[in-house]
């Protein structure tokens, strides 16, 4: 991770401490509808490709559901589904769990117009399992 990448995240995770779950304020950014996800996992090494749905946001926080193919040299290919819930940190930050298989993947990513770019990792840190991931907003419901 390089150093402004670094300086990101935790500003990104400074945010997230000031944001309540009980903030029904107007949201800072309107995430619902279909994203396109692609990520990486760094060990063992594989690729993320699929969905990420947004259905219901309310002020901050947002739910929806996940749904993509995990795929890399020497395992197998596996179709991972799951739920996400997370919360618009601010107009140009996200702090989302993505919970496939009772892993929690937490992502944190920074919003560039239509797109997310950000880290992800097992929120409990016991696989081991960490990657980055991009997301584009395809369509709105």
């Amino acid at each position: 991770m390089t150093c402004g990448r670094a300086v990101a995240m935790a500003v990104v995770l400074a945010l997230a401490a000031c944001t309540g779950s009980t903030d029904t304020g107007p949201p800072p950014v309107v995430l619902t509808g279909s994203w396109g996800y692609a990520g990486t996992q760094v060990v063992p090494t594989a690729q993320l490709v699929g969905t990420l749905v947004v259905s219901s946001q309310a002020g901050h926080t947002f739910s929806g559901i996940f749904s993509a193919t995990q795929s890399g040299f020497g395992i197998p290919t596996a179709v991972l589904n799951g739920t996400v819930q997370g919360t618009a940190v601010s107009g140009d930050a996200l702090d989302f769990n993505v919970i496939v298989n009772g892993v929690t993947r937490r992502h944190f990513g920074l919003i560039h117009g239509d797109s997310v770019v950000g880290n992800w990792q097992d929120q409990d840190n016991t696989s081991g399992l960490a990657g980055s991931f991009r997301m584009r907003h395809l369509s709105t419901p």
